[in-house]
């Protein structure tokens, strides 16, 4: 959930992506968009939650701007026009070939082009199955986590056992400390996880994943100017936003992912995740063009399963192979 939904994402909901600019070559790119389509063929039309599903187009969105970045970088490295099809296509075998031409210049490039990289494997590994392609973000993630830990060296260790008590016991509570989502504005899952971590499991506020009451006006929000009235965080904010959390956190933790098929019928080989670990569930489309959608905590760890606390929905012991039925792929994130 974003504190603002982008201009870019409005527009693209209205069909009106053409009056972005006269000379039509963004409005063009933005029509085009292969994820929004995709998604729309893959869409369950009875079976569609309103708010997840704008969480799910401003990304595909803002995920499409950025690949089309990516498909610059690529083609400007290797003087190949036909490399930036493959960037924005949605079939796994195509990704892979993107990402394995990613490994090849990626040392070639600036700091912030290497941004821009890692994120778009961290964005389409998922429904990969090429050992090559695990084993460079394994490699990339690696960097990266050592990098933020030692950024954060002063950050207490977490205590995922007392996060997931006191997610237990603090499932339907709301406190007024931290702004309530439970009005006409927004989902309350990942403040909810961010509370759990911080207040439960000892994790100390740190860069954008912060938040603080300016005033006590709002407490139950109902906008984003309300939001913005009454507390001061990021925008986008990694304390409110699943898919800015999730990136946020990613580099400072250790993070295992199932496709909903490979969860239920392996069960046993994820039971290395403990309580207080987070669960990070996606949509999207294809399979390798995913959003996070939706995060809990593990509570208790009952045998071939794990039960899960989260908001919106106030729950503390959901098993996760119930919540994953309507998701197509999780991701595990034990915080360091």
């Amino acid at each position: 959930m974003r504190k603002v939904l982008s201009l870019l994402s409005i527009i693209t909901l209205l069909g009106l992506s053409f009056l972005l600019h006269p000379n039509g070559s963004l409005a063009n790119e933005t029509e085009d968009n292969e994820y929004i389509k995709q998604y729309y063929k893959e869409r369950d039309s009875d079976n569609v939650d309103l708010e997840e599903e704008e969480i799910i187009l401003d990304a595909l969105e803002s995920y499409w701007q950025e690949d089309l970045k990516v498909g610059e970088i690529l083609v400007n490295e290797t003087n190949d026009l036909s490399i930036k099809p493959l960037v924005l296509s949605v079939e796994e075998e195509d990704k892979v070939k993107a990402i394995k031409i990613i490994e090849s210049i990626y040392e070639n490039v600036n700091a912030e082009e290497k941004e821009l990289l890692y994120d778009y494997v961290v964005r389409h590994y998922k429904g990969i199955e090429d050992s090559e392609v695990l084993r460079f973000l394994e490699d990339l993630d690696a960097e990266k986590n050592e990098n933020e830990i030692s950024t954060f060296a002063a950050a207490a260790s977490y205590k995922g056992g007392a996060a997931a008590t006191w997610a237990y016991n603090n499932y339907n509570k709301y406190s007024k400390s931290y702004p309530k989502f439970t009005g006409k504005y927004g989902t309350n899952c990942t403040n909810f996880v961010s509370q759990a971590m911080h207040i439960g499991g000892g994790l100390p506020k740190q860069g954008k994943w912060t938040i603080s009451r300016k005033n006590k006006k709002y407490h139950v929000i109902n906008s984003a100017k309300q939001l913005n009235y009454s507390w001061k965080l990021s925008d986008p904010s990694p304390w409110i936003s699943v898919k800015e959390f999730s990136k946020f956190w990613r580099k400072k933790s250790t993070v295992r992912g199932a496709s909903k098929a490979q969860y239920v019928n392996n069960t046993k080989s994820y039971r290395k995740q403990q309580r207080g670990d987070i669960v990070i569930f996606h949509k999207g489309a294809a399979g390798v063009v995913t959003v996070p959608t939706h995060a809990m905590i593990i509570t208790q760890k009952p045998a071939n399963d794990y039960n899960l606390a989260g908001n919106s929905v106030e729950r503390r012991a959901h098993p996760l192979k119930k919540a994953i039925k309507s998701y197509s792929y999780i991701e595990f994130y034990t915080p360091k």
